[in-house]
């Protein structure tokens, strides 16, 4: 009788499949998931979206760690028929294996806790690979694998040639190299999975409320109001507080304090898309500049008299919104803003440039800015190096007890990723002379309070922010001409003097009359 060989392809395909086998194969497909994240990472790293302003850095290196731990993998499950020949080397690679498992999974808790689903993913993929490999070392010193086969080799083989093993030997140690570096870097993860997450663990000073944007869209924004009982007759117009993007109600808590107990007067405030407690801005949006009308419709306001308070960069956006309803804007008060550029034309006064160096000077200057954003984005946050970054040492809020709230509103990675974007967005565009060219309808008065000396180091440039600020202050009042003006002359007035010097600013705007 003849025997009928199976088909070796067959054969080989019906043998039972084995663990190590699945953990290969799932490896496989992670590793695809890994470089399909990052490319996908990689695409939106320099625009903002698919939805959102949302920072894809964190998940591009994530993804990179895991596209390794997989060869790593790979690696180690190729060579499981052999034995570790020291001591050292069977430590390393123990420890290796253990840290990305527990690393990969802090990281995916920790991410959670900031809700960023694709980091999330990548983190208990990474805590898979990571156990995969520990498995893989237990079936190989446990007897469940075959192994020692490289010892069981005839001791006539021929051995590599000289060139061969130290190629082989350099190979290897420089791949113990970049385990040891990727060690690291999985432990500055870790520690920035943990400290995100405690930036978020404050309590909301304000409240939340869905508002419809003009596109359709709807958001959810964060505000402020107080409610002190009015004493008139006629109720007096509520001031509402206005400022760029790195700045909300932490920032306004101060004088909102001291307008509602010691003057008896509303405000509101409010935390502009990637700050505190409001979701992020629409990929299909350059600013949240349409977002106030929206707001004081949602809270059953947008028929009441107002006093918009405009804070440095947050007065274009300010002024916009007069405009946008002068009826009901009663007046324009305008807290240290300047035209956008300043610090641009100040340097071209002060070195005697032609407009194209100017221009120059300011694109290197957004590079370096653009630089700095990317590295908080890709370093300081996922490394959790913010802290340190941004330290909390100032004793001038006006509730110290809060600083720590405050400070943690400028740690978050939202609001650097806007900073981030915008900044991309600026680099591309002229300078805005929408503040030097843009005046209040008649009917709004203009009132101003501006830093006598910006520059303390400087009086030439002092002088020449101080005249450039009033100039602008006065353009917007157009024929009406300013209604006040309070200079701030200390020695500690700066540009942030809404939030270190709360009750004083509050007093100035009450002295207005408004």
């Amino acid at each position: 009788m003849v025997k009928v060989r199976a088909w070796e392809p067959l054969a080989r395909y019906s043998q039972p499949i084995t663990i190590p086998f699945l953990l290969q194969q799932l490896s496989l497909l992670i590793g695809i998931v890994a470089l399909a994240l990052l490319v996908y990472s990689a695409v939106f790293v320099s625009r903002p979206g698919p939805s959102e302003y949302y920072s894809h850095f964190p998940c591009l290196y994530l993804s990179s760690c895991l596209l390794f731990e997989v060869v790593q993998f790979l690696l180690l499950e190729a060579g499981r028929t052999q034995v570790f020949y020291s001591k050292w080397t069977l430590g390393f690679s123990w420890t290796y294996w253990v840290i990305i498992a527990l690393s990969g999974f802090i990281c995916g808790v920790g991410y959670a806790i900031v809700a960023k689903p694709d980091c999330v993913a990548v983190g208990f993929l990474s805590s898979f690979v990571g156990m995969a490999g520990i498995a893989c070392l237990m079936l190989r010193y446990r007897g469940l694998e075959t192994r020692n086969r490289a010892l069981e080799t005839p001791n006539d083989t021929k051995r590599p040639a000289r060139g061969s093993r130290f190629c082989f030997g350099f190979l290897k140690w420089f791949n113990r190299f970049l385990k040891f570096v990727h060690w690291c870097f999985a432990i500055l993860f870790v520690a920035g999975a943990i400290i995100s997450p405690l930036q978020y663990r404050y309590s909301n000073p304000g409240t939340s409320i869905k508002i419809h944007l003009p596109s359709g869209q709807t958001r959810s924004l964060n505000y402020n109001c107080t409610t002190v009982p009015s004493n008139n007759t006629d109720p007096l117009p509520t001031f509402w507080f206005e400022a760029d993007a790195a700045h909300g109600i932490v920032d306004f808590l101060g004088m909102q304090h001291y307008l509602a107990v010691v003057h008896g007067r509303n405000s509101c405030s409010y935390d502009p898309p990637n700050f505190g407690w409001s979701e992020a801005l629409p990929s299909s949006l350059d600013n949240w500049f349409t977002y106030f009308i929206p707001l004081l419709e949602a809270l059953g306001q947008q028929g009441e008299d107002r006093v918009i308070v405009a804070w440095g960069a947050g007065a274009e956006n300010a002024l916009e919104h007069t405009v946008e309803d002068p009826a009901r804007t009663k007046a324009l008060v305008i807290l240290d803003a300047s035209p956008e550029g300043i610090e641009w034309l100040d340097a071209q006064r002060a070195n005697n440039w032609t407009e194209k160096q100017m221009l120059d000077y300011r694109m290197n200057d957004l590079t370096g800015r653009i630089f700095l954003a990317e590295t908080i984005l890709a370093l300081g946050v996922p490394w959790g190096l913010m802290p340190i970054l941004v330290p909390s040492n100032s004793t001038s809020y006006f509730d110290p007890t809060l600083y720590s709230r405050f400070v943690a509103q400028s740690t978050k990675e939202p609001m650097w990723t806007y900073q981030y974007y915008e900044l991309l967005q600026e680099a591309s565009r002229p300078i805005s002379t929408y503040l030097t060219s843009t005046m209040v309808p008649p009917s709004v008065r203009t009132y101003a309070i501006i830093t006598n000396n910006s520059q303390p180091l400087d009086a030439a440039s002092s002088a020449f922010y101080r005249k450039t600020k009033l100039d602008m202050v006065e353009h917007i009042a157009g024929d009406r001409n300013v209604s006040g003006l309070v200079w701030c002359d200390t020695e500690d007035c700066n540009l942030g003097f809404p939030v270190d010097k709360a009750e004083w600013t509050a007093n100035a705007i009450i002295s207005f009359g408004l």
